[in-house]
């Protein structure tokens, strides 16, 4: 074999890795706070917002005097677990696989459905193998350094790994969950390590941490819990097992004879309203009375026999508290969950509850803490500790248990307010987030404490995170009023921690609001707005959905009167055309980029005073950027350069305003200019933008942290372009850094936009030859492509060809022939097959990646194959460069070097010596 040129590396920067600076500028918003904090960091050195502690493992006997919260608390397993051997056997071959040393699982299901007794028959399960069993608790606030837990060396000989369990895992701050499972899964003091999430949930939250481990390394998968049983015979049959172990430990005689309830609606595929209802029948029993049927009437009699064990403790000089006085303690404790015992007395003082230190005593022999440092633990299950707040709280008709008015003050007294102590975390967005759980199953809630609450301290909502605030925009007791104090106080724009709860609330309020207006003007500004906030989160099909309704009304009333929304149809239309784009639907958002330019131009010939030099500046920018994406960078140049200078203008005067969007319009120009080959321009221009966006991420990170990785990801592209490797590195690291950080929050919007960021790492590390590192950040961007490619492959195909095509390179750099031409054959079937749609924007891509499979080809010895691959790459690169010589020379002196090697090694040596003579000129005028 004679010799082949190397393969070329695609990188997204240049093209895709841009799109995170498209900012929808022509949106205007109203109202709100623009920064709600940095978003982007760590704790402080030496502290931890978690702490570990051995997990329970012994089932605590019940005391005897307890009360029917005990009998039911998963933690006495009155019950026996007996009833989930398919889910233990899926646990156990999840823990059990040997390829793998790291990986996370989530079990979710509704309150009251299992999971905490399923965990612990699964802890116990492994710490007969030889697992360490550790709790991972969240500290509320980041608290001091949490110390290991080691084994003794006794234990670390037959140790098989470490066992983490996380309860309550949504309702931990992504970054807190996210910083405690980073630390324990990457350095553990075992070989193997399995964590355990417990959830209600697997929304967003989940979404965002499983990218983040899984790009970590770690695979993360979800299994939901669902009942017991879906049919009668099978609730019965749980109900009687219940009842049976209730009536072994009260001392109950037979309990055959005890009928169930009807047992149907979705209350009763909860295993804890099965339980509730067999303890209620026992109880029952025991006093000759009848039990309730529902939901609502078994926690009233449970909770009533639960004040009868608070008054049983009195009247045996137990305990000095009044049982009143020690239920309202309880209803404390659920709003503000264990607190340390100093901390405890100040809430129950500040509230005016009398002697609160003895009070807290009293509240502790009632339910002794599982911390001895802490106090005010809560009822348990949730299930009955909701139903608690709800019937303590004035308001609903459930005749069998009485309210205390004194607790119509105390959500807003304790959440409205802080009590007067800096001790200790801030217990509010919990409470929030019960209060909203509880407003979901009990109107009255909802109607006379949430939505006052809210209505007065909208903040607290904003406080409580996003998957609260998505619960709240969910909550159909919510009244409008409160959702539109909560959206008040958004940010305008971006905002990465807020952004999918800001679509679910836009979403809800928009539909009220459209169904109440009659203005057309007004619904297709509110049609754009949703959309705005929808292509935020990363909702680019809903996003794209709402603006063509936005876009149906404004053509209709622009062509009655231009001169009041013609400039509103453009502006949405520029929107519209980057939601297309991140869809892949590149021709149709040329189109509507196309369309909002010549709506400008033809406003402001009729109309010279009109001219919006804003509006203009965003409508160019997009029409450039639309023309790059369509390979037509040599017409999109003019529309990019002059966008900028447009923008450069406004800066002049109103940094303010306009810097962001500079920064904006530098990186397309950057790009457009990198991939024209006029890589010093290039560099300028994308230096600029990094500069001024990190100059604006460093007072509001949480709107301009995006535009920053978007930015470092082009600018890292364009210094690889100018084989500024050394600087290129750095560059690539950061995006790559931060999109993580991103993602893990909003992965929908950001995975892709993490994946052009590890793509060009992969290129950075293969241009300094570090090819190991190089196939570790190539692969996983692969991977995160081949997922979004099985979802969106308009948007995603041409990306995974990208990620396919740099595969090969490193596995060619590796000495993996096989797999190499694998990677790029895979390559060009999608190169192909979308260049034939939209050869402008893919023939480029095609070529190169033929010019790769021809190098891999003349490795295997398929010569002919190789010829062939390369001479069609020479022929596209040919028809390239004759419009545009500069940018594709290169290419072309590759593919004929290839060309050349095909020629020699099938003896045809004197078209051999032409296609190198070709190539050497070429690379000589290079």
């Amino acid at each position: 074999m004679t010799f082949s040129a190397p393969t070329a590396r695609d990188r997204a920067g240049t093209r895709d890795g841009v799109s995170s600076a498209h900012t929808g500028m022509a949106v205007a918003t109203s109202g709100g706070v623009a920064n709600t904090g940095v978003i982007y960091g760590s704790v402080a050195v030496g502290t931890t917002p978690y702490r570990m502690e051995s997990f329970p493992l012994e089932t605590p006997q019940v005391p005897e005097s307890g009360g029917p919260s005990w009998l039911l608390a998963a933690r006495y397993e009155v019950v026996p677990f007996t009833s989930r051997s398919g889910e233990l056997d899926t646990l156990g071959a999840w823990r059990d696989q040997p390829q793998r040393s790291r990986m996370v699982q989530l079990i979710y299901g509704s309150g009251g459905q299992g999971k905490t007794r399923l965990a612990a028959a699964f802890a116990r399960a492994s710490a007969k193998l030889g697992w360490q069993v550790i709790a991972v608790c969240h500290n509320g606030a980041t608290g001091p350094l949490a110390p290991p837990i080691e084994p003794t060396p006794a234990d670390r000989e037959r140790m098989q790994g470490r066992l983490l369990i996380v309860d309550y895992a949504e309702r931990w701050p992504t970054r807190d969950l996210i910083s405690a499972l980073t630390d324990q899964v990457s350095c553990p003091p075992a070989s193997a390590v399995r964590v355990l999430l417990l959830s209600r949930s697997a929304d967003y939250w989940w979404q965002g941490l499983r990218h983040e481990l899984n790009k970590s390394g770690v695979q993360a998968d979800e299994m939901a819990l669902g009942p017991l049983s879906d049919d009668r015979a099978g609730r019965e049959a749980e109900f009687a097992r219940a009842a049976h172990a209730f009536a072994d430990l009260l001392g109950v005689g037979d309990t055959d004879h005890l009928c169930p309830p009807q047992m149907e609606g979705d209350e009763w595929r909860l295993v804890l309203t099965i339980h509730m209802a067999a303890l209620a029948a026992v109880d029952a029993c025991q006093r000759n009375e009848i039990p309730p049927a529902n939901q609502a009437g078994l926690s009233a009699y449970l909770l009533d026999r639960e004040t009868a064990y608070w008054s049983g403790l009195y009247s045996d000089r137990r305990v000095c508290t009044l049982p009143v006085v020690l239920g309202r303690a309880v209803y404390i404790s659920i709003l503000t969950r264990a607190l340390p015992f100093a901390r405890a007395v100040n809430v129950l003082d500040h509230l005016g509850i009398d002697a609160a230190s003895q009070v807290v005593d009293d509240h502790r022999i009632c339910y002794p803490p599982t911390d001895p440092a802490t106090a005010l633990e809560p009822l348990y299950p949730d299930l009955l500790a909701e139903d608690f707040l709800a019937l303590t709280t004035p308001g609903h008709q459930v005749a069998a248990h009485s309210a205390d008015p004194w607790a119509a003050r105390i959500p807003a007294q304790l959440v409205g307010s802080r009590e007067p102590s800096d001790q200790g975390p801030d217990y509010r967005p919990s409470a929030v987030a019960i209060l909203v759980e509880t407003a979901r199953r009990w109107p009255h809630v909802a109607q006379t404490q949430l939505n006052p609450l809210l209505l007065k301290h909208p903040e607290l909502a904003i406080a409580a995170g996003s998957s609260t605030l998505i619960r709240i925009a969910e909550t159909l007791h919510v009244d409008m009023t409160v959702l539109e104090a909560i959206e008040a106080l958004l940010p305008p724009g971006r905002h990465v921690g807020l952004d999918v709860a800001a679509a679910a609330l836009a979403t809800r309020l928009t539909k009220h609001r459209i169904a109440a207006i009659d203005d057309d003007g007004e619904r297709a500004r509110l049609h754009a707005r949703l959309g705005w906030r929808l292509a935020n989160a990363g909702l680019q099909q809903e996003a794209a959905a709402s603006y063509a309704r936005a876009i149906a009304t404004y053509k209709r009333l622009a062509d009655t009167d231009a001169a009041v929304f013609a400039t509103n149809f453009a502006s949405v239309l520029v929107n519209f055309s980057h939601v297309l784009s991140d869809l892949g639907q590149r021709q149709r958002a040329l189109d509507a980029a196309s369309e909002a330019v010549g709506i400008i131009q033809r406003l402001t010939a009729s109309n010279p005073a009109a001219f919006d030099t804003d509006i203009a500046a965003s409508t160019l920018y997009a029409l450039g950027d639309r023309l790059g994406e369509n390979g037509r960078q040599e017409e999109g140049l003019g529309y990019a350069a002059e966008a900028a200078r447009f923008y450069r203008h406004l800066a002049a005067s109103n940094p303010i305003k306009f810097e962001s969007k500079l920064a904006a319009a530098l990186t397309g120009l950057a790009s457009t200019l990198a991939i024209l080959g006029r890589c010093e321009d290039a560099r300028a221009a994308g230096a600029e933008a990094v500069e001024v966006y990190r100059r604006l991420a460093a007072s509001n990170p949480a709107e301009f942290t995006p535009d920053l990785a978007g930015a470092v990801t082009s600018l890292s592209a364009t210094l690889s372009a100018s084989e500024l490797y050394e600087e290129a590195l750095p560059a690539a690291r950061e995006a790559v850094e931060i999109y993580r950080y991103l993602a893990a929050s909003n992965p929908a919007r950001f995975e892709p936009k993490l994946a052009s960021a590890l793509n060009n790492l992969g290129a950075a590390l293969s241009d300094l030859f570090r090819t190991d590192e190089a196939l570790a950040a190539t692969a996983e961007a692969l991977e995160l492509r081949r997922r979004l490619a099985a979802s969106n492959p308009a948007a995603f195909d041409p990306e995974l060809a990208l990620a396919l095509n740099n595969l090969s390179v490193d596995f060619s750099n590796l000495g993996r022939r096989e797999e190499a031409l694998a990677a790029t054959a895979e390559a060009v079937a999608i190169y192909r097959r979308i260049a034939n749609a939209n050869p402008s924007a893919f023939d480029a891509d095609l070529a190169r990646a033929l010019a790769n499979m021809s190098a891999d080809l003349l490795h295997a010895r398929r010569t002919t194959a190789a010829l062939d691959a390369a001479a069609e790459a020479v022929e596209i690169y040919r028809r390239l460069s004759g419009s545009n010589p500069h940018a594709f020379s290169a290419g072309l002196a590759r593919a004929l070097a290839n060309l050349a090697a095909s020629f020699s090694e099938l003896g045809r040596k004197g078209e051999a010596r032409a296609a190198a003579a070709e190539a050497v000129d070429l690379r000589r005028r290079l």
